[in-house]
């Protein structure tokens, strides 16, 4: 028994065909000019809402840096609602958009820039009837009055996709975003994908292992 490379290829191609929906990633990294907010109190509010029928999503926060003096603050505590795991405090903080509300507050000291990354998370492809929006705000030490922004929602920047899965990035016509743009991360495929392609790897190395084990019972076989 010989295993052909047009074999292996059939192996590699019905995992892929046979395999469920997979999970896909669109990493955004934002800078914020807070210059004219340092040293003062205020807070971040984060966002993540679906429409009427959206896939499930989440988005991930990680590399939060507050430019020096700036510092997370431990009072008043940070508040969650909906689909919210994780804190600024012990990253990655998640929101998923599971609730009708999904939301997140943290108080901190501002410095002159603030950074972080956000991974938002769902199922490709996508069959919901409406797409998933990502808000992010800067307020006032009350949590509640906007800075650095004239969005009358109060948002300083917003990541949304659509049913087709094509996301689009807007500062709201806030000139404190620096940057709000796609990290590239083409060469790092999905999880789902990934899962696969060990899936096929090791069945055929099963299938090695099986031949190898065969051609010796029939050497030893001739032998006796």
């Amino acid at each position: 028994m010989n295993i052909s490379r047009f074999t292996k290829l059939k192996i590699v191609s019905a995992l892929l065909l046979c395999s469920p929906a997979c999970w896909a990633s669109t990493i955004y990294q934002v800078t914020i000019d807070t210059s004219s907010q340092s040293g003062n109190n205020g807070g971040i509010y984060f966002q993540f809402n679906g429409g009427l029928d959206p896939d499930p999503a989440s988005v991930s926060i990680t590399n939060f840096v507050i430019g020096a003096p700036g510092s997370l603050s431990a009072l008043p505590a940070p508040a969650g609602n909906g689909g919210v795991t994780g804190s600024l405090d012990s990253l990655p903080l998640v929101i998923d958009n599971s609730g009708g509300n999904n939301d997140y507050l943290h108080f901190l000291t501002f410095g002159p820039t603030l950074f972080f990354q956000v991974s938002v998370d769902f199922t490709s492809p996508l069959t919901g009837s409406s797409g998933s929006a990502f808000s992010f705000g800067l307020t006032a030490d009350d949590g509640l009055t906007p800075v650095l922004t004239g969005d009358p929602n109060g948002f300083n920047g917003q990541i949304s996709y659509d049913t087709a899965g094509v996301f689009t990035a807007s500062t709201l016509g806030n000139d404190a975003i620096e940057t709000i743009a796609p990290v590239d991360s083409s060469g790092v495929p999905e999880p789902g994908t990934a899962l696969l392609m060990t899936l096929a790897i090791a069945a055929i190395a099963f299938l090695r292992r099986a031949c190898r084990a065969q051609r010796q019972c029939r050497t030893v076989s001739f032998r006796v």
